[in-house]
């Protein structure tokens, strides 16, 4: 079976039955965030921006952040993008009121007046490995100190639970969820220990 016929039946497979975990963080409260990183700074990108307004990206940045911005932009998601040495070679999403979907679980959250959540971020595989996202996490806590912030990771990917941990986030809730026949819905929801709320199971 050649690679390309194995990522085609895995990708059927996961549309009609597939499992997912998916781990809410919550920030704990900022008290001083490390130094940022001296090569790299991070911007936001104005609303309604199209294509051609975006700066210098990485082409790993760049490819991933064009299938976005046009559907992400109407949900009125603001973007920021890690800028080094004048390129964009990563980004991140928040959302600062209503309600976001967890898209691989089929599971929302509403977010109050005094949340925000941060989604979907990337860095380009060329830039990984050097502590970027983690500094990444930081400053867009420390622009935004005055929220309680989430953010949530599957539980496969390790990489990116250990940069969200070591930007000061702990485990709030495990929540996994199935996908049948392409439509995704929770099954199960397990509170962490010390999170501050009670395991429904219990």
């Amino acid at each position: 079976m050649t690679g390309l016929s194995r990522r085609v039946l895995t990708h059927a497979f996961q549309w009609l039955y597939g499992r997912h975990e998916v781990i809410v963080f919550r920030a704990a409260p900022l008290n001083e965030a490390p130094n940022f990183h001296a090569e790299a700074d991070v911007i936001p990108i104005k609303q309604g921006v199209c294509d051609g307004g975006l700066p210098c990206l990485a082409p790993g940045a760049a490819r991933e952040l064009r299938r976005r911005i046009a559907w992400r932009s109407r949900n009125n998601d603001v973007c920021f993008l890690l800028m080094v040495d004048g390129c964009g070679i990563g980004y991140g999403w928040i959302r600062t009121a209503g309600k976001i979907e967890i898209e691989e679980i089929g599971l929302s959250l509403v977010l109050d007046s005094s949340q925000i959540c941060l989604f979907d971020f990337y860095i380009d595989p060329s830039f990984r490995g050097r502590g970027l996202y983690t500094n990444f996490l930081w400053e867009i806590r420390r622009r935004f100190k005055g929220a309680s912030v989430l953010i949530y990771a599957e539980s496969w990917n390790v990489a990116s639970r250990a940069g969200i941990s070591a930007a000061g986030f702990t485990p709030l809730v495990s929540v996994c969820g199935i996908c049948f026949i392409g439509r995704r819905f929770p099954t199960g929801i397990r509170a962490s220990p010390n999170c501050g709320i009670e395991d429904p199971k219990q």
